[in-house]
């Protein structure tokens, strides 16, 4: 029999967390960071030795102490709660919106962690919100074609555009009758059609 030596030490278990993208920390049940990566102490703008053994609720604004205290107290009484988003307060006091996802685990010494991931959402939003100004001052609007249901999803200025129910989904067929024959529109079939 092939005998594995256990790959838990402290400075395999920290490489790990440096290499994932996304910021991860431990805290306990009252809320004391124990454990942070590099990408959590980037995403704050703080050094590690600023924020290991201070509350977690220092990095949030005050405004979501409430709504975050009452999440921490439901995930560390063993409910899952699906990825959650939430705003988080840097050193610099910038706020930024973030993405998290929870995961429980028990301690060697029977104690209740929460293990928290967390992803900078702020500037994917900006984009997204710059970019659906942007359509609308041009009234430009646009859509996607899901190749397997062979349904059409359009943005909300394409939807004003034509005049359609709020997140209506068409079919391929009745989308492309809202380009007239000839040119405009052999250059929408070709493409979604002939892939």
């Amino acid at each position: 029999p092939v005998t594995i030596k256990p790959l838990a030490s402290e400075k395999m278990t920290k490489a790990i967390l440096d290499v994932v993208g996304m910021g991860v920390c431990v805290t306990d049940e009252d809320g004391s960071l124990l454990e942070v990566n590099d990408a959590y102490c980037r995403i704050y703008g703080y050094e590690r030795d600023e924020i290991i053994g201070s509350n977690f609720l220092n990095l949030v604004p005050s405004s979501q102490h409430e709504i975050v205290k009452s999440l921490n107290k439901e995930l560390l009484k063993g409910r899952q709660i699906p990825t959650n988003l939430f705003l988080g307060k840097r050193k610099d006091g910038e706020q930024v919106l973030l993405s998290a996802s929870f995961k429980t685990i028990t301690s060697s010494m029977n104690k209740t962690l929460l293990v928290t991931s967390i992803k900078d959402i702020t500037e994917e939003e900006r984009r997204k919100y710059l970019l659906d100004d942007i359509q609308e001052m041009a009234l430009l609007g646009g859509w996607e074609l899901n190749l397997i249901s062979n349904k059409v999803t359009q943005t909300d200025v394409a939807r004003k555009i034509h005049e359609l129910e709020e997140e209506e989904v068409l079919p391929l067929e009745q989308a492309l009758d809202f380009y007239p024959e000839g040119t405009a529109r052999s250059k929408v079939e070709g493409p979604s059609l002939n892939g």
